[in-house]
């Protein structure tokens, strides 16, 4: 009972040399890893950081696992995927089929009676996401229901993530998967300013699933100026410490004119920096850099991981939804193999 400091303060020496050595073993062998290692020897105060450290240690320990995989597995993995895949489109379907008449979704008239309804994954933009990632697997004769899937979930990210992922594994049509991609952004901009592209009434996307609101495209936008912009009157180095950003943005969200993510930043990389650093945000790019450096065009797994990493850019689900940031860990992994 009298020794209760000076306890703390032992521990937490012996939690950091732990983590010092842990460093030291992974840079010759995970630079990435070692990185973060290094940001808990140095940041480290209270337990109070204790879940992070956690949640990073099972990255770590999933990753090493993931790249034990025999060969076999990488053959078996993708359609595993798909068979989950297919499902998550079956329990949409049989969503739509028993939603109740007086429903409030309902009051919005859709094309052919459609609603986003939520999805498997809790929200139907993680759902499409979860989607998105499996288009560089997919063979022709699931592509049905696949766009099915997505034209349910309507997310525009999604649909680059798409677009992304099928112009790595088909490089002859990249200009076409990305073009039709930004032709469809494009006209759903001019929709809004030309009224010839109105039908009974409405704008031609406010018939889609998702309608045709351009709030969220603001509030990540102003997002993408907040947090650096808060970063940068902070620590730079090593950031203000994990789930920090949650605070600010509430309080950012109560000043806005619209209303802006809170909770989790839908910028991954600018939350990286803003609760980690640069020393963080660099352990990011060490993985990006390898994987990519390693990487070969036409290699669904390279396709998958960059089709996420393209995600990130506008929402936080390739990176801390686990269903769907287990499936970009394993591609990184995948594209290693």
């Amino acid at each position: 009972m009298v020794a209760q400091r000076p306890l703390a303060v032992i521990r937490d020496v012996w939690l950091r040399a732990v983590l010092a050595l842990t460093a030291l073993w992974l840079l010759p062998r995970e630079p990435w890893l070692a990185l973060m290692a290094l940001w808990f020897t140095v940041r480290w105060v209270t337990p109070a950081q204790m879940p992070s450290l956690v949640t990073w240690t099972a990255i770590g320990a999933t990753w090493f696992a993931l790249r034990a995989l025999p060969a076999w597995a990488w053959s078996a993995l993708p359609p595993v995927w798909l068979a989950i895949m297919c499902a998550h489109v079956a329990i949409l379907l049989h969503r739509q089929g028993t939603l109740p008449a007086e429903h409030p979704a309902h009051d919005r008239p859709t094309a052919f009676g459609v609603l986003r309804l939520p999805a498997p994954h809790g929200s139907p933009a993680i759902t499409a996401l979860a989607l998105a990632l499996m288009a560089p697997f997919c063979p022709w004769y699931l592509w049905p229901i696949l766009a099915l899937g997505l034209y349910i979930t309507w997310s525009w990210l999604a649909f680059i993530g798409v677009a992304v992922g099928l112009a790595w594994i088909y490089p002859a049509l990249a200009g076409w998967a990305l073009g039709g991609v930004g032709a469809l952004l494009s006209l759903w901009v001019l929709t809004w300013y030309v009224r010839r592209f109105h039908a009974r009434g409405q704008r031609w996307f406010e018939w889609t699933p998702r309608g045709d609101s351009f709030d969220s495209v603001l509030a990540r936008l102003i997002l993408w100026y907040l947090i650096p912009r808060a970063w940068w009157q902070g620590p730079r180095w090593f950031g203000h410490g994990p789930r920090t950003l949650d605070d600010a943005l509430k309080r950012w969200a109560a000043r806005c004119w619209i209303e802006t993510p809170n909770g989790e930043a839908h910028v991954e990389w600018a939350q990286m920096l803003y609760e980690y650093g640069v020393v963080g945000l660099a352990a990011v790019v060490c993985l990006v850099v390898r994987v990519v450096a390693y990487s070969h065009v036409a290699d669904p797994y390279a396709a998958v991981f960059i089709s996420g990493l393209v995600m990130t850019f506008a929402h936080w689900a390739p990176a801390r939804q686990p269903a769907v940031a287990l499936v970009v860990l394993a591609c990184a992994a995948g594209a290693l193999r």
